[in-house]
């Protein structure tokens, strides 16, 4: 965390549901952190977006998808936690909300210092290696995927 930041930043951490898997971005050469392992494609909100902006904005950077909220509307209904443990990202504090998502259009393909997309299987996620704490914020999109009985 940076000595000198006196308030958190907010996060936004997309849950992408694909054709019943999930999509996860890996991270490559210029990355300041955790190279080659897989995170979920979000971002810090900038000044002047909204959310929902930030989400689509660093899906469409680090994947070259295009997504929206996974159930239309507010974005409460897709809303799946948020997470402010201030050590979760080595780099700064940041608060982190995370959406369930769904792809709308666009190619998949890495961005910018990103190394691979995928859609994973759900049985898969347990097993890859995933930055920060993404296997978790993962896991619980996942249940609340199953709460919502959509898979």
């Amino acid at each position: 965390m940076l000595k000198d930041q006196q308030f958190a930043f907010i996060g936004v951490d997309p849950i992408i549901v694909h054709e019943g898997k999930i999509v996860l971005a890996q991270r490559g050469e210029g990355s300041e952190v955790d190279i080659d392992k897989w995170h979920i494609p979000g971002a810090l909100v900038k000044a002047g977006e909204t959310l929902r902006e930030a989400l689509k904005r660093a899906v469409k950077e680090k994947t070259n998808l295009d997504i929206d909220l996974l159930i239309d509307g507010e974005s409460f209904a897709s809303f799946v936690k948020f997470y402010d443990t201030p050590t979760r990202e080595p780099r700064y504090h940041d608060v982190a909300m995370s959406f369930l998502c769904k792809v709308v259009g666009g190619e998949m393909k890495p961005g910018p210092r990103m190394t691979d997309v995928k859609a994973f299987a759900i049985e898969e996620i347990e097993t890859l290696e995933i930055g920060f704490d993404h296997k978790q914020i993962v896991l619980d999109g996942i249940n609340k995927l199953k709460e919502l009985q959509l898979i």
